[in-house]
């Protein structure tokens, strides 16, 4: 498998939806052709963090290596690829977000998935989907889909 693109380099896999501006993904590097996946770009911000393994991501005209516990922010539009690192396969989940959805975010969640992991992973995307930063009290998205989070007990 490989990324789809455009002529652009846009990939066209859809991040969401309008009304739901939220894309969480599964993603294992062994899965893309040659262990890696193409140089790409979306309007969409994207965390990766790493379950297991090491991954080697490219952003920015900068390399990284991301280990176990280690998440990294894609900016909106910026390009961007990944590989694995001497064969060594990764699984790590891809979030993306809409813009809006990030707005007066801070970059106490890097600190918060280093700390706690998967878990604590999972913990901090519900208290973003509970709270406002997706949409507004009183918009069509958050009566139905976002106010039921904040007062629904979940297990993470």
């Amino acid at each position: 498998m490989q990324i789809r693109m455009d002529k652009e380099n846009r990939e066209l896999k859809a991040h969401g939806s309008y009304e739901f501006p939220v894309n969480i993904s599964y993603e294992q590097l062994s899965r893309y052709e040659r262990g890696s996946f193409s140089w790409h770009w979306h309007p969409e911000i994207e965390l990766t963090f790493v379950l297991s393994g090491q991954i080697g991501y490219q952003v920015n005209g900068k390399s990284y290596v991301l280990k176990e516990g280690d998440g990294i922010f894609c900016n909106t539009n910026a390009l961007h690829s990944g590989h694995m690192i001497d064969g060594m396969d990764c699984v790590y989940i891809s979030t993306t977000f809409a813009p809006r959805f990030l707005y007066g975010f801070s970059n106490s969640v890097i600190q918060t998935l280093r700390r706690t992991g998967a878990d604590g992973y999972a913990a901090r995307l519900h208290r973003l989907f509970a709270g406002d930063r997706l949409a507004e009290p009183g918009t069509c998205l958050y009566a139905p889909h976002l106010r039921p989070l904040a007062f629904t007990a979940v297990r993470v």
